[in-house]
Formats: C-alpha cells, sequence, structure tokens
C-alpha cells in the first residue's frame, strides 16, 4: 500500500561573529507531513493544481543569531475555492511548523554559540 507524503523542508542557518571570525550553520531537515495528511487528503482531489508556501523567521543583530524557513507544495483541484483552501492549509502548516521549530534551531545556536565570543 502507498502512503501519500507531503514535503516539509525546514532550512536553517545559524551565525556568530566575534573579532577575528564568523562561525556558521546551515542545515535542513524534512519534516513529517503524517499529522496534516488527512486535512489534504480532503482536498488533494486530481491534483492538477499546486500550491507553494514559505514561512519565514529571523532573530538577527547585525547578522549574528538564528533564520529558519518552512517550505511546502501541496497539490488540490483547479476550481479556485479549492486552490483557496489549499493556500489557507499550507500557510497554516507553516506556521505551526515555524514556531514548533524555532526553540530547537535556538537550542543549537545556543549549544555552539553560546560559550563562545
Amino acid at each position: 500500500m502507498k502512503v501519500a507524503r507531503h514535503e516539509i523542508k525546514m532550512l536553517a542557518s545559524i551565525k556568530s561573529m566575534a573579532q577575528d571570525s564568523i562561525d556558521e550553520i546551515e542545515f535542513q531537515k524534512n519534516i513529517d507531513s503524517w499529522e496534516y495528511e488527512h486535512m489534504l487528503d480532503k482536498i488533494k482531489g486530481d491534483g492538477a493544481a499546486q500550491v507553494s508556501v514559505t514561512a519565514e523567521f529571523s532573530d538577527k543583530t547585525y547578522g549574528q543569531g538564528i533564520s529558519l524557513k518552512i517550505q511546502l507544495t501541496i497539490t488540490c483541484n483547479q476550481r479556485l475555492e479549492d486552490i483557496e483552501t489549499a493556500y489557507q492549509f499550507a500557510n497554516q502548516i507553516a506556521q505551526d511548523q515555524l514556531e514548533e521549530n524555532i526553540p530547537e534551531v535556538r537550542k543549537i545556536y545556543d549549544a555552539h554559540f553560546s560559550s563562545k565570543g
């Protein structure tokens, strides 16, 4: 049995600057979309249209700090109301994942850069 999944990507960048160096870590994580599949299956329809959403967060001072981006694309019918619903779902998922992952990225920043400087 094939299980359809939607790809949700998290892209993060953390950066610290000291007097003589700039340290930066960039990483990507694929987020499991299982908790959203029941909602997304309702709008899948013929899958002839796609809606892509990106949500971003940045907390930097003079270029130092964290930035985080959540990206996802979902398919739906071509009817305008289905596209609007797909956009609302995708936007909500992106915002939820942004809020959920900010603390994780902050922890990584603190673990790598709090003792430096």
